[in-house]
Order: C-alpha cells, then sequence, then structure tokens
C-alpha cells in the first residue's frame, strides 16, 4: 500500500517546498510534486511541515519514565514528538544491578513497538 502525504512543506536542505510525499513499505520512494496513484492512502499534511525525524543519542526518559525501567514508555512519549531513532541512556549513578537490568530492558523493548530505540547510551 502506498501512502501520500499531501499539501506538505517538505523541509529540504536549504528550503522548505509545498508538495508531496508517496511512501510505500515504510520507505519514501518520491518526494516533490508528485501525483499520487489512484490506490494510494491520501494523508492531508494541512501545510504542516514534513521533514527527517530527530536522532537522539542521549535521553535518560520520556515523560514520567525512566530510560532504565519503562524503555518502550519512554520511546513512545519521544516518538509522538519526532524522534524517530533514540538511544536510551543509563545514568552513572544506578548500581550494577540497576544498569543490568535497565540494558535488559531497553534490549527487550527495542524489538517491538515504537521502533524507534536503536541502542544505549552508557555513562
Amino acid at each position: 500500500m502506498i501512502k501520500a502525504i499531501i499539501n506538505a512543506q517538505i523541509v529540504l536542505d536549504d528550503s522548505t517546498r509545498k508538495g508531496t510525499i508517496l511512501i510505500e513499505n515504510e520507505r519514501i520512494i518520491a518526494v516533490g510534486t508528485v501525483i499520487p496513484p489512484e490506490h494510494a492512502e491520501i494523508i492531508d499534511a494541512r501545510d504542516y511541515f514534513a521533514g527527517p525525524g530527530f536522532v537522539d543519542i542521549h535521553c535518560h526518559g520520556g515523560g514520567d519514565a525512566s530510560s532504565h525501567l519503562s524503555p518502550a514508555k519512554a520511546a513512545e512519549h519521544h516518538l509522538a514528538s519526532g524522534t524517530t531513532s533514540l538511544l536510551l541512556s543509563l545514568g552513572y549513578s544506578l548500581s550494577k544491578e540497576e544498569r543490568h537490568e535497565g540494558m535488559q530492558f531497553i534490549r527487550e523493548a527495542s524489538s517491538g513497538p515504537p521502533k524507534n530505540l536503536f541502542g544505549i547510551h552508557f555513562e
């Protein structure tokens, strides 16, 4: 299934331009002044900006969730604000046992939704 994000202010290297983004199998296949296929699912961006996702390489949690106790909940919080890649941090003040437990929780959470966990940042 192809998705078409129409009427988007597309963030480019040096400017923004109104256009369409075509997505197939979770991959961008076309950007710009493209016409969506007839069978595409249409998403109207209504002039909102569409650009690359944010990458956070040092994050101790999100919302009311800490990275070492509730990694999936923390990741979900960040994904809702556009952070598409996240390394959850294990703070230096954690005990050895807390670090090991946190690593296991993050490892388990990285295989399921929300799919934006890509590793661990150690202090």
